[in-house]
């Protein structure tokens, strides 16, 4: 009767002492903060500044189309104080005519607004992403937002948006 067998292992057996191993801080400090990802799909657009006979609905697979009028697309932004915004893509059709997109911020007591990136498609017809160029740290008091998006009947279809940021410190 055999119950098992010995055979030798081919792996060492030794452990690190503590000066040989790095704090959490070490590496941390070493790598750097990890990115994150917001990202917001069509639903998350609302529209704004738009003709009275503005009709517009979904456009598979998960985009916001408009069907009668036209209006500018807004999407407000909500990331902790003292993150830095990296990037910002805006997904889109463009649908044959090119179209652009901003990051801005603003104070809505002020009010003050600022442009921190903006940037625009190419006339194609594929779906696509515009960089809007940011390097921006988000400061309180401030609300950020999305915008210039101009989509009319028959035109662009957007998709949403993904913003890169780094956490607070």
């Amino acid at each position: 009767d055999i119950n098992g067998y010995y055979t030798d292992h081919h792996h060492d057996d030794r452990y690190y002492t503590k000066n040989q191993t790095y704090t959490k801080n070490e590496i941390d400090n070493a790598v750097g903060p990890t990115p994150k990802v917001l990202s917001l799909g069509a639903i998350d657009f609302q529209p704004v500044s738009h003709s009275a006979d503005l009709a517009y609905g979904y456009a598979l697979p998960g985009g916001v189309r408009v069907d009668a009028g036209g209006a500018f697309f807004n999407a407000g932004l909500r990331l902790p104080v003292g993150s830095t915004i990296t990037g910002v893509q805006v997904f889109l059709d463009p649908n044959g005519v090119s179209r652009s997109a901003s990051l801005h911020r603003y104070r809505p007591l002020g009010p003050v607004s600022e442009r921190l990136g903006n940037g625009s498609s190419t006339g194609g017809n594929v779906s696509e992403a515009i960089e809007l160029g940011v390097d921006h740290t988000v400061e309180a008091g401030w609300n950020y937002r999305i915008d210039d998006i101009l989509l009319i009947a028959g035109g662009a279809i957007l998709y949403g948006a993904e913003i890169s940021y780094l956490p607070p410190p």
